[in-house]
């Protein structure tokens, strides 16, 4: 066995004696971009299930999301409660919709000050598409976006029922002050600091025996 020193940006977490939030970063981290499709969700799902095999240790998931469906988010969602290691959301700029709903699901969920996050209806796919080429019956799909919000309000502290008021009207918005005050957040990030962790990886040989069958010639 041997140690191979690794550089990464991923992330643990430390309170400070005075309640501010101090992240130390590694590089199990994946990234969610601007805008969230089923193939981009794969993508994240993928890498989510390659890094914990390689480690126990948190894996950070960067929120920037701003458009998608629902089905897109809920992919990662599943993938976030199938592996082990924990998986810590940030925000550092915004998370709506899809983004806003996949930052819920996060072990943990961390903003930067200034940052905010944005829950909207939820949506199966665009309302031109379902008009047009429905790619499941109305009512499967209405069922789902049922399922998806009814787990979505239980992580947010609140009923179904209290979501589709909140979101009625362009939106629920929420800054990071406000996400705290609400224990949709776990912290606001005041510190941010970088970490080299150390990996192990063990060296392992094999042998192969093979047996010949001979003909062994009769001396006289």
């Amino acid at each position: 066995m041997h140690r191979t020193p690794s550089f990464f940006i991923g992330l643990t977490l430390l309170l400070s004696t005075q309640s501010a939030l101090a992240l130390e970063l590694t590089d199990r981290r994946v990234t969610i971009g601007t805008e969230l499709s089923l193939s981009a969700a794969r993508s994240i799902a993928d890498k989510l299930f390659r890094m914990d095999a390689t480690s126990m240790e948190p894996i950070l998931l960067y929120i920037n999301t701003r458009r998608g469906y629902t089905p897109a988010a809920m992919v990662i969602v599943d993938a976030i409660a199938a592996v082990k290691s924990k998986v810590y959301g940030v925000v550092q700029a915004e998370a709506f919709g899809p983004g806003a709903v996949v930052a819920a699901f996060c072990d943990q969920l961390y903003l930067f000050p200034h940052a905010s996050l944005l829950y909207e209806k939820l949506e199966y796919d665009s309302e031109r598409t379902m008009k047009e080429k429905p790619p499941l019956p109305i009512a499967a799909a209405t069922g789902y976006l049922d399922r998806a919000r009814n787990a979505l309000a239980k992580r947010l502290h609140i009923s179904p029922q209290t979501y589709i008021k909140r979101v009625k009207d362009g939106g629920w918005y929420l800054t990071a002050a406000e996400a705290k005050q609400t224990r949709i957040v776990t912290g606001i990030v005041d510190t941010v600091t970088w970490v080299d962790l150390v990996t192990e990886t063990v060296e392992i040989k094999r042998t192969r025996t093979s047996k010949e069958k001979e003909t062994i010639p009769v001396v006289r």
